[in-house]
C-alpha cells in the first residue's frame, strides 16, 4: 500500500507539474512587451525572423555592422552572393545528431530537456530573405539593431577575440556551429533565446515563450 501511495504522488507530482508548465506557458505568450517602442514605422535596419515551425532564426544583414558584430567567416552560397546570416540557439545534440525529426532519439531528447547538454550558436550564410508567413521582416531603430547584436555577440563562448567553431562533418558549407553561453532546457529554448533577444532590444514580443508562434503573433504590424 505504501509504494501505491508513493506511485500516485509521483503521478500527481508529475500531472501537477506539467499543468503548470502549461499554465506560465500559456500566460507568458499572451503577456505583450515592448508595446510603445517604435519598430517598422522607423528608419533603421531591416531584420527578418524565421522559424521552420518549430525553430525560430534571427536573421541580419552582414554588411552592416554594429561596435560588437560577431567575427566570424561567411562563405557564399555557391554562386549566390550570402549577404544576409542566420543565427540560431540550441542543444547541440538536436544541431548535430538531429538532421531530420526522424533521426531523433530519446537519448538526445532527455538531455536536451534535462539541461544536460552544451549549447551551440547556429551560423548559416544567407542570400537576401523572401517575406512569406514563416519569414517576418522587421524594421528597427540603430539602438535597437546595436543591443540585438550585441546580445547576439554574448551568446558566443569566446577565447579572447575569437569564437569557438566545432568541426562538423556532413553539414554544407553555409553552416557554422561554434560553441554557445548558456544551457537548453525544457525551459529555454531556441525560441526563448530569440524572444529573450527581441525583449532586450525593445523590439515587441511576448514576455516568454519555448515555442515560436507567440513570437510571429506578437510582433508589430506593418
Amino acid at each position: 500500500m505504501k509504494a501505491s501511495r508513493i506511485f500516485k504522488k509521483g503521478i500527481a507530482f508529475v500531472f501537477y507539474g506539467f499543468g503548470l508548465y502549461l499554465f506560465v506557458q500559456i500566460i507568458g505568450s499572451c503577456i505583450p512587451v515592448n508595446t510603445n517602442t517604435a519598430c517598422n514605422n522607423v528608419v533603421g535596419t531591416t531584420i527578418y525572423l524565421k522559424t521552420n515551425g518549430v525553430h525560430t532564426d534571427i536573421i541580419i544583414p552582414c554588411t552592416i555592422s554594429a561596435d560588437s558584430t560577431p567575427t566570424f567567416s561567411i562563405e557564399s552560397n555557391g554562386s549566390t552572393p550570402s549577404t544576409w546570416a542566420a543565427f540560431g540557439w540550441g542543444d547541440k545534440g538536436f544541431y548535430l545528431e538531429t538532421p531530420q525529426w526522424s533521426d531523433l532519439k530519446f537519448k538526445t531528447a532527455f538531455k536536451a530537456m534535462m539541461y544536460l547538454d552544451e549549447s551551440v550558436m547556429h551560423v548559416r550564410a544567407l542570400p537576401m530573405p523572401k517575406e512569406s508567413d514563416s519569414c517576418k521582416k522587421l524594421t528597427i531603430t540603430k539602438e535597437q539593431y546595436k543591443v540585438l547584436v550585441d546580445y547576439i555577440s554574448n551568446s558566443f563562448i569566446k577565447n579572447g577575440d575569437h569564437l569557438e567553431k566545432i568541426e562538423t562533418e556532413g553539414n554544407s558549407k553555409i553552416d557554422s556551429f561554434f560553441k554557445a553561453q548558456g544551457r537548453y532546457s525544457m525551459f529555454k529554448t531556441c525560441n526563448t533565446w530569440v524572444n529573450a533577444g527581441l525583449k532586450k532590444a525593445g523590439i515587441r514580443t511576448c514576455l516568454y515563450t519555448v515555442i515560436d508562434k507567440p513570437i510571429f503573433w506578437s510582433l508589430p504590424k506593418l
